[in-house]
Order: C-alpha cells, then structure tokens, then sequence
C-alpha cells in the first residue's frame, strides 16, 4: 500500500511543483503530525493524506468503501471476506496500475508547451467545458459498480471459486 501511495502521489506532487501549486505548508506539517505519533495511521498514509487534494484520495476513500461493501456481502454469504486474489482485488490493482501509468505519462505531457494545450478537449468542446465535471463523476461511478459487481461475482465470476462450487 505504501508504495502504492508513493507512486500515485508522485505524478501530483511532479505537476504540482511544475505548476507551483504544490501546497508546500502543509507539507511539513503533514510529516511532522504523522511521524510524531505512532498511532494506527501509517506515516505515509498521514502524510499523503495531508498534502493530497480531495480529488486525488476521494477515489481511495470510495474504493475502500466498495472492498467493505464488497466483504461485507461475502461475510453474509459465506462468513468470510473476499479473498486477496479475488476478481474484485484483482480489478481494483488494475485500476490502480493504470491510474499510476496515466498519471506518470500526464506528468510527462506537462513538459511540453504545445502538446496540452492539443489534448485539451475542454477548451474545444463548449458541451464537455460546460459537462466535463458530471461526465466524470457518471464515468467514476460506472467504474465503482463494476468493481462491485466484479468483486460480488455478478460479473466475471472467479473460475477457481466456480469449480469448488460445482463439487
């Protein structure tokens, strides 16, 4: 996880800095309150929390709340959580792996001058400026009921639970 974190952090914090944008009070403040206490919350985990927008750690905060949904009905059918090799965790790295390699190649479109201002679909399109905010929220909630659905087996059931069922 820790890596993980290290790794979608490191695009916003390259942007950031680019831009100037990066919030560089909290920064210290983030470290400090994190490594002074030795409480459940990693130092990390604090710190990154701290110094990332609400747009970059909602998606944690709602994908762990899809994984809670998700064992949640697990427990009630089989009176365990979803495996860690589950097709829902499975998914989810996925997601994250992926969300890692666009941030880092957005990261690296910002060194150009002349390639975001082409990609900036925004700025051509009077619907998606004025559109672009709720299609994405509909697109993360897409993303968020398929990982439900996955993780549940409504969709791509796991092969490996479906033979241990048939016996």
């Amino acid at each position: 996880m820790a890596r993980w974190m290290a790794a979608t952090s490191s695009p916003v914090c390259l942007l950031s800095t680019r831009r100037g944008s990066l919030p560089g009070r909290r920064l210290p403040w983030g470290h400090s309150w994190g490594s002074s206490s030795e409480l459940p919350p990693s130092t990390l985990s604090f710190a990154v929390g701290i110094y990332l927008p609400l747009e970059s750690s909602a998606p944690i905060f709602f994908g762990g709340l899809v994984r809670w949904l998700v064992d949640k009905y697990w427990r009630a059918r089989t009176g365990q959580g979803e495996p860690d090799s589950g097709p829902g965790v499975l998914l989810s790295s996925g997601y994250m792996a992926g969300g890692t390699i666009a941030g880092v190649v957005g990261a690296f479109l910002q060194l150009s001058d002349r390639l975001p201002s082409l990609l900036d679909f925004e700025a051509k399109s009077a619907f998606l400026k004025e559109h672009s905010v709720g299609l994405a929220r509909v697109a993360f909630l897409v993303i968020a009921i398929l990982l439900f659905l996955v993780g549940i087996g409504k969709v791509f059931p796991d092969p490996l639970a479906l033979g241990e069922r048939k016996k």
